[in-house]
């Protein structure tokens, strides 16, 4: 049946449909980072749900995530600040000083045109540098010699300081490949070129530690896929160290259990493994390795994956900046408890 009725029908269910993500991010945010700041990259979600609506959902969303007690920060690009996108992000930002991040691909970076349309991109959210972040964003680059990108990051602080009083700036790349590197039943020791190059600029110029945060997509890709994957997952372990990731890969017949648990054996066996003391997460592989605990699942080993790095990263770049943090306190024997 057509007609008012069957218009307005379709209407409210296209306006139902737009408001799913403000659930979704919402209530994951509210369980494990309530009380923090969380920088919301929309992009993501405008390839999903669609540009259409971005006036609706996307300042109801970030009403909900700031209900939640979460301090929600919408990650734009230059290009997404015009027009009506402009105009939904304006009607998104928070209260606090910091209230948008602006993502910056390092190629962008060049001449006068660049400058030109940052700037009209913050005239049309209303902004000045001084209540954003900007995010230079080098995923896009080959990170296979350090020592050649590390002065490319250093210019690229020196020229987005020179354009305003940003309130952070911070660097964001990888270089953990898009395929996993270990073979069946071993190891494989990758390089975390982005951090080596994020060093060497450093010390290539020192302000860079001081102005300059580093970023990276913990012990992944630039490379993300959220549609669900009937694909069984590979059972390993990306365990970061101050240098490198040791890839530790399963066996492909076995139980998760046996599996894990010889995997877990090798990486408390090696010379990287940082003691069960120092995160949850290696509590976790400790405890699995005595077959006191796990093995958990896909989400588990993602999580673990994801807690040893975070600790590992804070850790190192304490030690970059001077800045004594004190350790974890754990308990090797208790469960893993896990963001």
């Amino acid at each position: 049946m057509k007609g008012g009725g069957g218009d307005l029908n379709v209407e409210c269910q296209s306006v139902r449909s737009s408001l799913r993500p403000s659930a979704r991010i919402s209530a994951a945010l509210s369980r494990h980072w309530r009380g923090h700041r969380a920088f919301i990259d929309v992009r993501y979600l405008m390839e999903e749900v669609g540009r259409t609506e971005l006036e609706l959902w996307l300042p109801r969303m970030l009403r909900r995530v700031r209900d939640s007690s979460v301090d929600a920060i919408p990650l734009a690009t230059a290009s997404d600040l015009t027009g009506r996108t402009a105009t939904a992000f304006a009607n998104s930002l928070g209260a606090g000083p910091l209230k948008l991040g602006i993502v910056v691909a390092a190629g962008e970076m060049i001449g006068p045109e660049f400058a030109h349309s940052l700037s009209a991109a913050l005239r049309n959210v209303g902004l000045a540098p001084e209540h954003c972040a900007v995010i230079a964003d080098f995923s896009g680059d080959d990170f296979s010699e350090p020592r050649v990108v590390a002065p490319i990051i250093a210019a690229a602080l020196e020229q987005l300081q020179d354009f305003g009083a940003w309130r952070h700036i911070i660097f964001q790349g990888t270089h953990y490949p898009e395929r996993n590197p270990a073979e069946r039943g071993s190891h494989d020791i990758w390089p975390r070129n982005e951090w080596l190059a994020w060093q060497q600029a450093v010390r290539f110029a020192p302000s860079t530690a001081m102005y300059m945060m580093f970023g990276d997509y913990a012990a992944d890709s630039a490379k993300m896929n959220f549609r669900k994957s009937r694909a069984a997952a590979i059972r390993h372990y990306r365990y970061a160290t101050n240098v490198a990731w040791l890839v530790q890969r399963g066996e492909q017949v076995g139980s998760d259990s046996e599996i894990m648990r010889a995997v877990c054996q090798k990486i408390v066996a090696s010379d990287h493994f940082a003691g069960p003391g120092f995160s949850a997460a290696d509590a976790f592989i400790y405890q699995t390795a005595s077959g006191l605990d796990g093995p958990g699942n896909s989400t588990t080993w993602r999580q673990v994956n994801t807690t040893h790095h975070i600790t590992r990263v804070i850790a190192d770049l304490g030690k970059v900046r001077g800045v004594a943090i004190a350790g974890p306190s754990v308990n090797p024997t208790s469960q893993l408890k896990l963001l």
